[in-house]
């Protein structure tokens, strides 16, 4: 008799939307996508915790996207950012307050936050309340010099990082390319996360691409990746977090 190939390895990848909160309309156009999306509310916009509490509802993965200080003091991270100018209490306070904020959360992504993610012991305070509550954390790599990953594994944090952003460049043919190495990542690696942001043309592009994708990748939440441990096997490509990568991770919704 002949021997039994083994099956293929399963490829699997995770979708965040960030910034959502602002735009209702848009949003919920978001929402509506039938894949197992994430979504990533800010917490201290208008429309945050009317949509987390749908997302919720809708079996969809809710996560704080919490505002950290950024290099570029021209950068205004928003309501309810962590600076590392804070006294412990004030910053501690402010952290409950915006993971307060987004009622059904079940993890944590940055908003911006290039110098503040580079700080093990702010991140360890940031971390520490994380972990409390139960909740994980995905890096969402806005710097090179992020030391979110390993802090959160250090004190047993469940997490992971960001692999690609869907929309640096918001037209979308580049979005689709995006998309594509988002694909080859995930074979290389096993798996791998995307972060998106609610533009028309991002909607467009995961429309025309997500039947693909479905073929050649598992679709999950982004709290199933995380679970199953491995953060280490999340890739970190060269250049990836450089001064492009910013332009949007770090600029207001």
């Amino acid at each position: 008799p002949g021997t039994r190939k083994a099956p293929p390895p399963v490829t699997e990848v995770a979708i965040i939307i960030d910034d959502m909160g602002y735009d209702i309309t848009l949003d919920r156009r978001f929402m509506e996508v039938e894949a197992p999306l994430a979504f990533a509310f800010l917490p201290m916009a208008p429309h945050s915790r009317t949509l987390a509490l749908e997302a919720g509802r809708n079996g969809r993965d809710v996560l704080v996207h919490l505002p950290l200080e950024p290099e570029n003091k021209n950068l205004d991270p928003g309501p309810g950012v962590l600076t590392l100018e804070m006294g412990f209490e004030t910053m501690l306070e402010q952290l409950r307050k915006d993971l307060d904020a987004i009622p059904g959360a079940v993890g944590v992504n940055n908003h911006m936050g290039s110098r503040f993610t580079a700080n093990k012991a702010a991140m360890e305070i940031v971390l520490a309340e994380v972990k409390r509550r139960g909740m994980f954390y995905i890096d969402s790599r806005t710097t090179k010099h992020t030391v979110a990953l390993e802090t959160a594994l250090d004190i047993g944090l469940p997490a992971m990082e960001r692999s690609v952003f869907l929309d640096n460049d918001t037209d979308k043919a580049s979005i689709l390319r995006e998309l594509k190495r988002l694909q080859a990542i995930a074979r290389k690696k096993g798996k791998a996360i995307a972060i998106g942001h609610p533009h028309p043309s991002t909607l467009e592009a995961l429309y025309e691409a997500l039947p693909r994708l479905r073929k050649e990748c598992r679709l999950v939440p982004v709290h199933e990746l995380v679970a199953k441990g491995d953060a280490y096997g999340e890739i970190r490509r060269k250049g990836d977090t450089g001064s492009k990568a910013r332009t949007l991770a770090e600029s207001k919704p």
